[in-house]
């Protein structure tokens, strides 16, 4: 199946809070600027950066869910799992997007959105607004580049979550929302139905989610339109310009 309750968070930057970052302990302790802590993530694990969100509601088809303490945590990969036999992460970050003679994504329709989660519905899906790495022509996949290492990328990010927040624009984080306790059994059904009762907790799969390959988990999540990224929209600045962070990993459609 492809990611399963795949949606897209619109939120005013500003209230992001309790920003961090996780590395590998070979690449030693690090302090990002305004006092931005690292932890070790386990061996073996996945490292994120990573920060919480006023999401305020939750739209699934045409119903508005107003859930308790609305903010959620954002997980944004920085690598994949440790050891050589796992991909390595490749990072693409986007200034000055421009979609106006795009027909397959809409800028402007994205930027009507109400603040809040937008859950895809599987069958009618707005293809002008979902994610799409191959079919919605803002980049080039050659213009991806690997990480050199963790913390490099987690400078980088950083630097593109502060000037969103301090600018107060308006960015938007394309993933999975999963539950307060997600549990691999559960189908999509059964999720939605925990996340309207108990509210989300935090969207991950904020990276390409197709041309999967190595694990049979990760080719099980294959699908169009299904992919994950951050958008900003710098709305309030001069030249009201959008930027873009799309991740993923070596090997996924190298076109």
């Amino acid at each position: 199946m492809a990611v399963s309750i795949y949606a897209i968070c619109k939120a005013r930057a500003n209230t992001i809070f309790r920003i961090g970052c996780e590395v590998p302990r070979k690449e030693g302790k690090q302090i990002l600027k305004e006092n931005v802590f690292s932890t070790y993530e386990k061996t073996g694990g996945i490292f994120h950066y990573h920060f919480r969100i006023q999401a305020e509601n939750l739209y699934i088809k045409n119903e508005k869910i107003h859930f308790y303490n609305n903010n959620v945590e954002v997980q944004v990969n920085v690598r994949s799992h440790e050891g050589r036999k796992t991909p390595k992460l490749e990072y693409l970050f986007k200034d000055n997007i421009k979609t106006e003679n795009n027909k397959s994504f809409s800028l402007k329709k994205l930027s009507e959105l109400d603040y809040g989660i937008k859950v895809f519905d599987l069958e009618e899906r707005d293809n002008t607004i979902a994610l799409d790495y191959i079919k919605s022509n803002i980049f080039y996949m050659n213009e991806f580049k690997s990480v050199p290492t963790t913390s490099d990328l987690n400078e980088d990010l950083h630097k593109y979550i502060l000037q969103a927040k301090h600018k107060n624009a308006d960015i938007y984080i394309f993933g999975e929302i999963y539950s307060v306790e997600p549990k691999e059994s559960e189908n999509r059904q059964e999720r939605i139905r925990i996340i309207k009762e108990k509210g989300p907790r935090g969207i991950h799969d904020i990276h390409m989610n197709q041309g999967n390959s190595r694990k049979k988990e990760w080719i099980e999540r294959n699908g169009e339109y299904r992919d994950g990224g951050v958008l900003i929209h710098f709305k309030l600045s001069k030249e009201d310009r959008w930027a873009g962070i799309f991740l993923r990993f070596e090997g996924q459609y190298k076109i």
